[in-house]
């Protein structure tokens, strides 16, 4: 059972049944007003429908919720670099200063 203030902050909505369909089939009524590539999201637990995304570019997504109405934008997370530019810099500077080293002890 969820307390009055937890349902105060967290505006969505909580269902306590489970689905009894099968595994991958899930229960939607679809809204008019949603974009025709929009895919549903559905809940593991409960197997119901609770949005939708619609691919908007590559990486980047709209979500709606059940009813359909626009919720926000979501966009994939930036990928790091297989060599970041500040290890290049910290590497340059530890063969400086090996350099500079053997040169003060050849002389």
């Amino acid at each position: 059972m969820i307390s009055g203030t937890a349902e105060k902050l967290d505006p969505g909505r909580y269902y306590t049944f489970e689905s009894r369909l099968p595994e991958g089939v899930f229960f939607e009524i679809r809204p008019r007003n949603l974009p025709r590539n929009a895919k549903p999201v559905t809940d593991e637990t409960s197997g119901m429908c609770i949005g939708y995304t619609v691919a908007q570019a590559p990486g980047l997504w709209q979500v709606h919720d059940i009813e359909g109405h626009f919720v926000r934008l979501e966009e994939a997370p930036l990928e790091s670099p297989l060599i970041d530019p500040t290890d290049i810099a910290l590497i340059a500077f530890g063969v400086f200063r090996i350099l500079r080293t053997g040169r003060v002890l050849f002389e």
